[in-house]
């Protein structure tokens, strides 16, 4: 099973995320980002090799994975890790969903942007793994060296949660 997720920011920002998954995991094929740097339109495609995995099943609330994965043609490596944490019920625009909840950490390094470090927490509808809630933040530093903090949450508003 193949889920492309799109989150969309504002007009101008959103990332795409491309997860395959067979058993015994699920893992990250492709990750697109599309916003505006200066007022100058970019969209980065990434691809992860090994791709790196981003659940496993069944879920089980204390499993753990280490993350290593790279993409040479876009001059990025990553590092961190994975766990499921535990199951909890959420709201989203579909309704109440009984969701596993993941937390990916990944510490990130470009030629282009330097290093960034990334938290995603994603709520998952174990019936259908649509991610059905998630929350990002990320640290890092501009191309100039300035500081950067961002934090973002999505809620799936339509689409398969249940």
């Amino acid at each position: 099973m193949e889920i492309v997720s799109r989150s969309q920011i504002d007009a101008d920002n959103a990332t795409e995320t491309t997860i395959r998954g067979t058993a015994p995991d699920a893992r990250l094929t492709r990750l697109v980002i599309e916003g505006k740097m200066n007022n100058f339109p970019f969209r980065f495609v990434v691809i992860p090799d090994p791709p790196p995995i981003v659940a496993k099943f069944p879920y089980t609330a204390g499993d753990q994975w280490d993350i290593n994965w790279k993409d040479d043609g876009a001059g990025i490596t990553a590092t961190g890790t994975g766990k499921t944490l535990r199951q909890e019920q959420v709201e989203t625009g579909m309704g109440t969903v009984n969701a596993w909840v993941i937390e990916i950490y990944m510490k990130v390094e470009t030629k282009q942007f330097g290093t960034t470090t990334t938290t995603t927490t994603a709520w998952v509808n174990p019936d259908t793994s649509v991610q059905v809630k998630t929350t990002t933040v990320t640290d890092g530093q501009s191309p100039t060296g300035a500081p950067t903090h961002s934090e973002s949450t999505s809620v799936l508003h339509e689409g398969p949660s249940n």
